[in-house]
């Protein structure tokens, strides 16, 4: 039976295979395709020339940052008129030194006898201890009296004639 069948495969198969001949149904297309070749552009055209960078220093870095109020706002913060030595800038700086003194907040005090410290939060989940003479904020405070509700600081900044200031600054203890 299999022989039976394997002789009329061969002898349909060429027939069949015959009625596949679709070169006929595809003149249009190989004409289409031979015009698009024949107008296709041999060069492609050059990007556009990019326009010439302006370099420029950014120059603000030394001025007061758009988000903490000015020095000579009035309230907590004032800036004294008395002319100050230039602050030590080969000091070692102390931890509270790299904060900006807008996200430094007083949580409390310890004392012991006459010595007395404040328990500064420094925004990032730290609590330091710090006594008078310590130095807080980017400006040089230096810490020169501590109560049981605020801390004062003495700040050190450049004023407008290439000169140093003094500016007295209030860390009052924070309540929940």
């Amino acid at each position: 039976m299999a022989a039976v069948w394997l002789s009329l495969l061969s002898i349909y198969m060429p027939v069949l295979l015959l009625g596949c001949d679709t070169r006929a149904y595809y003149d249009d297309l190989d004409i289409q395709m031979a015009t698009f070749r024949h107008n296709a552009k041999s060069t492609v055209e050059s990007l556009p020339v990019a326009p010439q960078i302006v370099r420029s220093n950014y120059t603000a870095l030394t001025m007061r940052s758009p988000f903490l109020r000015p020095a000579d706002a009035v309230g907590r913060d004032q800036l004294s008129n008395t002319v100050a030595l230039a602050p030590d800038q080969g000091r070692s700086r102390e931890p509270l030194e790299f904060f900006n003194y807008s996200v430094l907040s007083m949580v409390g005090t310890l004392s012991s006898g006459q010595q007395m410290w404040a328990l500064i939060d420094d925004g990032e989940g730290g609590i330091h201890r710090v006594a008078v003479g310590s130095y807080i904020g980017r400006n040089y405070g230096e810490i020169t009296r501590i109560d049981k509700q605020q801390l004062h600081v003495l700040e050190t900044v450049p004023n407008d004639n290439g000169g140093w200031v003094y500016r007295q600054r209030l860390l009052i203890i924070v309540e929940d």
